[in-house]
């Protein structure tokens, strides 16, 4: 399963200015990752999972509902974050020259795939 992820997750990686791509469990673990060596997996999933968690909370205390999608642009580059079926978190590592729009449509597109085998 993992290795069937991980070929799905790497498409996102053929997107110019794409560094890298994971999948993680709501709990932090990850489940697959393409991610460049100097990133730590273990550091990215229980970070981004967290992050993830806190703007739910968030947005449910603000009357916003469910959280869809969650772009955060960095000085040296942005983090793409979608639910996968309530029970994982997609993310995208990419740098500041990237197609964000493009991004987002491409990452809605893997997610039903993703589900699937979750």
């Amino acid at each position: 399963m993992v290795a069937e992820i991980e070929k799905i997750i790497s498409k996102l990686n053929d997107i110019s200015g794409v560094k890298g791509s994971f999948l993680v469990s709501m709990d932090g673990f990850i489940i697959a990752e393409v991610l460049p060596k100097d990133i730590s997996k273990d550091d990215a999933g229980a970070t981004l999972s967290a992050s993830y968690g806190a703007l739910t909370v968030s947005f449910g205390e603000l009357k916003q509902g469910t959280v869809k999608f969650v772009i955060a642009e960095g000085a040296n580059g942005n983090v793409f974050l979608i639910s996968v079926e309530d029970s994982a978190v997609l993310g995208v590592l990419a740098d500041t020259s990237a197609n964000l729009g493009y991004i987002r449509m491409q990452m809605n597109k893997i997610v039903p795939e993703l589900g699937a085998l979750l």
